[in-house]
């Protein structure tokens, strides 16, 4: 067997006893009835009223057996049975009646609390729906205006700045101008005659050369 079937093996039973632990756990923590206990089915005889704690070590049971109650303080040095058998009678009726009446109304202040709370939602909600419909509608009347003033802003810099570029008789853009018609290409006047001028050669002068056969 290698090393890592051995840890396979130990984490599967670690697994186990762990769930077996918290199974166990909860059927003494919650006083759970087992398929095979004694007198699963049956209603017990002994129960658990209230369980008050006096300080870290010490606390105080009440329990019940066969309609009868029993008053029995836990402390480590020992169990003491403070009351026993106590009989319920008309305070102990009016008391569990007024807990139960103070438990419904509780309850009933905790329905009208959420009911209060979820119209007052409601409402917020309602009137910030009506407070952006008011303040969409007061944008668009405000800027309805805006958009209009800065078209005849634009349209009269526009008319302006065509005066100034081309004065008063030409079109300014946006205006509708008239179409002209295109004019008609005249026809080209004729060439004046080309004058040949003839060149005629003249004899080199040899004055120079006179004078110099003179002086020789």
């Amino acid at each position: 067997m290698d090393l890592f079937a051995l840890m396979r093996m130990l984490g599967a039973l670690l697994l186990v006893l762990g769930l077996m632990a918290v199974g166990l756990w909860a059927v003494r923590r919650y006083n759970l009835r087992l398929p095979g206990r004694f007198g699963g089915h049956q209603p017990g005889r002994i129960e658990l009223v209230e369980r008050t704690a006096l300080d870290a070590r010490r606390s105080v049971a009440l329990l019940r057996r066969d309609g009868r109650e029993h008053l029995i303080l836990i402390a480590p040095e020992g169990n003491l049975v403070i009351e026993s058998t106590i009989l319920r009678d008309d305070i102990d009726h009016a008391a569990e009646a007024e807990r139960l009446r103070i438990a419904e109304e509780k309850r009933a202040a905790a329905a009208a609390a959420m009911a209060q709370t979820k119209a007052e939602l409601a409402q917020m909600r309602d009137s910030f729906a009506q407070m952006v419909d008011g303040a969409r509608d007061r944008l668009a009347e405000h800027t309805a205006p805006a958009f209009t003033l800065a078209g005849d802003a634009i349209d009269s810099v526009s008319a302006l700045a065509g005066l100034v570029l081309h004065g008063p008789d030409m079109p300014v853009a946006g205006d509708a101008a008239p179409e002209a018609e295109a004019p008609v290409a005249a026809a080209p006047a004729p060439a004046a005659p080309l004058t040949v001028v003839q060149m005629t050669p003249t004899a080199p002068r040899r004055v120079r050369r006179r004078s110099l056969a003179k002086a020789a």
